[in-house]
């Protein structure tokens, strides 16, 4: 049973029990000035509570008019029903008796059948649509309450779907910029090393044509390497380099520019994780390959020190031209990248030669957690 449907209940059962009132009155013969008066007091009185002030009090006030009009006729009797159904909806339901037991007192016993009965049918309708209107009100706050989940989930859902969004360009433009720094440090390194092959090709091929012919050998096996390398970084295929101390020993055996004067305990070095040796490797290449291509110097020093596995110190030297003002490229941004995601910290200098220092704590956040 809607609201609405509760209203026409009561309207039905509040005209009802008027029309019954005026029509004994009419049958009795009693249409003086005054009852009318009553009856349309009454009536206003019904159309006022029901459209403007529903509480307890106002029916209250009601119920004392409606016993008014009995003390004045008892052919007002009946409104004792009404009395009863607006009680037993707005009030406790054992208040629908107060009215029925004031009116018995004024009206003759040969009326108590009617009206009592009356009354009884009236208050049980009235409980009857109060149910029925709490019933309807729980169902309303509990589909308010669905509708308000159901915003907050789409709300929800709607912000999760716009955070993976974010989340996939985050780790797009992370993968191109892993593949792009993964091309520069390693398809840099090994193309640097076959230009200068090439270099060297071109001025001995006429002076010494047998060397020439055996370094453009070495130079195309070289690039053949990088383009396998290439390929295999951009598909993801490319296995990792061994990144043991023998690795760095032989990266800096086979530089060609000038001597590397190299300083690493083999043993201690071993005992880093991988994830650190592989971030020096990758590092030491680019400091070499920035060497080739920009440096022009003719001695170069390399400090790899552990100390007692709580931070590995890393010191680059050369006697090349240097710079006033260090631009970080590519690179040179890949290595601060680098070190700065595993915790550590990069200084370089320009003013005597280049210098390039590395501090990096061990063992805080292991590479690969």
């Amino acid at each position: 049973m809607k609201r609405t449907d509760v209203s026409i209940v009561r309207s039905i059962v509040k005209a009802a029990i008027w029309g019954a009132t005026v029509a004994t009155l009419v049958a009795g013969g009693t249409a003086a000035p005054t009852t009318v008066v009553l009856v349309l007091t009454g009536i206003a009185a019904e159309i006022a509570n029901a459209r403007f002030a529903r509480s307890v009090a106002v029916t209250a006030a009601k119920c004392a008019l409606f016993v008014l009009c009995v003390a004045f006729d008892d052919s007002f009797a009946l409104l004792a029903a009404t009395a009863a159904f607006d009680l037993a909806f707005d009030a406790v339901p054992i208040f629908a008796a107060l009215p029925v037991v004031v009116v018995a007192a004024l009206v003759p016993i040969e009326l108590w059948p009617t009206f009592v009965l009356c009354s009884a049918v009236a208050a049980t309708t009235g409980w009857i649509a109060r149910r029925h209107a709490d019933s309807q009100r729980v169902h309303t706050l509990a589909l308010d309450r669905e509708r308000r989940s159901r915003y907050h989930l789409e709300e929800t859902q709607r912000r999760l779907e716009s955070t993976s969004r974010e989340l996939i360009r985050a780790t797009e433009h992370a993968e191109r910029t892993r593949i792009a720094h993964a091309i520069h440090d390693d398809a840099g390194h090994r193309l640097t090393g076959v230009l200068m092959y090439l270099r060297a090709v071109r001025r001995l091929v006429e002076s010494e044509p047998g060397k020439s012919m055996r370094m453009l050998d070495t130079a195309i096996e070289a690039l053949t390497e990088t383009v396998t390398s290439v390929r295999e970084t951009v598909y993801d295929l490319r296995p990792r380099a061994p990144s043991d101390a023998a690795a760095i020993r032989r990266l800096c055996a086979t530089f060609r520019l000038c001597p590397v004067d190299l300083s690493l305990d083999d043993v201690a070095y071993s005992r880093l994780d991988e994830g650190y040796r592989e971030a020096l490797l990758v590092t030491i290449q680019e400091l070499l390959t920035n060497a080739t291509r920009h440096s022009g110097a003719n001695l170069l020093s390399l400090d790899i020190h552990v100390e007692s596995d709580a931070y590995l110190r890393l010191v680059y030297k050369d006697d090349g031209v240097g710079s006033q003002i260090v631009r970080e490229g590519l690179g040179l941004g890949g290595i601060r990248h680098r070190i700065e995601a595993l915790g550590g910290t990069l200084a370089l200098s320009g003013h005597s030669g280049f210098v390039v220092r590395i501090v990096l704590p061990l063992g805080k956040h292991p590479p690969g957690e």
